[in-house]
């Protein structure tokens, strides 16, 4: 069992580093399956699935689940996700189901119920949420610790061992939607209801303060939401009202009735990690985990 959580309530980046690691390991031919609550989603039945189902919505699974099942079937990439609150038995169904071999607990930080053989630790430098328990305690028992969203000056001041860098891309070229505005001053709209909106829109003003050249007079209008939020239609169509490009999230663009998702800009965060050799020395030893014991699986806790 790899175990991938937060220091904090959200806003490190943990879904994106879920799906990196588990598309690595993919690639180098494991047999992945993802346990996930699917938080607040509708439904509350357990639902297992391959990245190549069918069929499946946003309100089954809810929106972190239904952003790696749409980013593995991007890549053609056979992943499973068990999404259930009881992740003990959706996990053993799971290796019943499709043999499964590495397990990924998403959000496993403080997850008790079940045993670890390796715990990944995100922490986010410009930490922001409340904190889950003290940091000292869950470095002990964290085998790696990344720093997320660091600034390249802070990570000259504090020369962290393992960090991650979160590029932002877009579905639509910068300069072209830009180029659309007639007059100097520039409205933009961001459309998020993530655990980190704030570091969303200094992502965003980096990102266009550092690129684009010369530099646009752009001014930022949030439309922020609590995380997880279920979006209604009369909220979407509010915020295409208002005259301006609106830039949303992977995450968020879930939610959004598919008539309308055309109508945003769509950024997604492009994933680093430093050292790049991390990814290798994580797969190699659970490849020696998998020699010893046939699958990194589901047990309860110690």
């Amino acid at each position: 069992m790899l175990s991938i959580g937060n220091h904090s309530f959200g806003g490190t980046g943990k879904t994106p580093v879920t799906i990196a690691i588990a598309k690595h390991l993919a690639k180098q031919n494991f047999k992945v399956c993802i346990l996930t609550r699917g938080y607040k989603r509708k439904s509350k039945e357990a639902v297992l699935l391959s990245s190549n189902d069918q069929g499946i919505s946003v309100d089954e699974i809810g929106d972190e689940a239904f952003e790696m099942y749409q980013s593995f079937q991007k890549e053609n990439l056979d992943i499973k996700l068990a999404v259930s609150s009881d992740r003990y038995n959706a996990g053993l169904k799971a290796h019943e189901k499709y043999g499964s071999e590495i397990f990924i607990l998403d959000d496993g930080m403080q997850h008790l119920g079940l045993h670890k053989d390796m715990q990944i630790m995100l922490v986010n430098a410009n930490e922001r949420g409340f904190i889950r328990e003290f940091r000292g305690e869950a470095e002990k028992k964290s085998d790696f610790i990344f720093i997320t969203k660091a600034s390249q000056d802070w990570i000259r001041r504090n020369n962290p061992g393992y960090y991650l860098k979160f590029n932002l891309q877009f579905n639509q070229d910068l300069n072209k939607i830009l180029n659309t505005y007639t007059h100097n001053e520039i409205h933009l709209g961001i459309f998020a209801g993530t655990g980190d909106n704030e570091g969303i829109l200094m992502s965003l003003e980096e990102k266009f303060n550092n690129t684009l050249n010369p530099k646009p007079d752009v001014s930022f209008h949030s439309f922020f939401y609590p995380d997880h939020h279920h979006y209604s239609i009369e909220e979407v169509t509010e915020v295409l009202s208002r005259g301006m490009k609106i830039i949303t999230t992977e995450k968020d663009l879930t939610k959004v009735p598919v008539g309308l998702q055309d109508k945003f800009i769509v950024a997604k965060l492009a994933l680093e990690f430093y050292p790049e050799s991390i990814l290798e020395t994580i797969t190699g030893q659970l490849g020696e985990l998998l020699s010893e014991i046939d699958v990194v699986k589901v047990t309860r806790g110690k």
